[in-house]
């Protein structure tokens, strides 16, 4: 990555982090990262380095490790970025923009954090419960309200424990308990802690 031109170099970036591989919106957040017009021919490089194939539509990885190792090289500044870049091009309305604008994120937002509950909500009506508690957290995590933050710490370890995520299950429930929590609030953490944990511990079938 670090021998090929700066142009190649975000355009493999952005599709690194993309979830879309079609090469008309990569090409798009590039421009946006690069600061400057990035063509398809910025792909010829990456394409003889064995990085990518493509063709007129779509780019590929040849191996999901490649992926992840250009994020990974990238720093997390320019991740961010790149994150910022493709937020910036997608519509509203878009499921996925909402994502990269939390990862792009460096501080409490509370308007993000609204929205990525309001994600929640929708991936917990189709079933789609891992991609809640994500969403969940990363709320939390972003929520300038100490209240909001303690509340949405609360759902996101509910949701641990309807899916039986020992791991964030414990996470969520020591953050929820430091959290600024009403008297409410704190009896749902309670029970959570001394229902759910008991079973993640024992391993008793709910």
């Amino acid at each position: 990555m670090a021998a090929l031109p700066g142009d190649t170099r975000s355009l493999a970036l952005v599709a690194a982090v993309n979830e879309s591989d079609a090469i008309e919106e990569n090409i798009a957040a590039a421009s946006l990262l690069a600061g400057t017009r990035v063509d398809a021919a910025a792909l010829v490089p990456a394409t003889r380095a064995g990085l990518v194939v493509a063709d007129g539509m779509r780019v590929r990885f040849r191996h999901p490790l490649i992926r992840s190792a250009i994020v990974q090289s990238a720093g997390a500044d320019l991740v961010r970025d790149t994150h910022a870049a493709l937020a910036a091009l997608l519509p509203e309305g878009d499921g996925r923009r909402i994502w990269h604008r939390a990862a792009a994120a460096t501080s409490h937002d509370e308007d993000i954090a609204a929205e990525l509950a309001d994600a929640a909500i929708r991936a917990g009506r189709r079933g789609a419960a891992g991609l809640a508690l994500e969403a969940l957290e990363r709320a939390a995590y972003l929520s300038a309200d100490p209240a909001r933050r303690g509340v949405r710490l609360i759902d996101a370890a509910t949701t641990a424990f309807e899916l039986g995520d020992r791991a964030a299950l414990e996470r969520l429930v020591a953050r929820a308990e430091d959290a600024d929590l009403a008297p409410l609030d704190r009896s749902r953490i309670t029970y959570i802690r001394d229902v759910g944990l008991y079973f993640a511990w024992t391993g008793v079938d709910r």
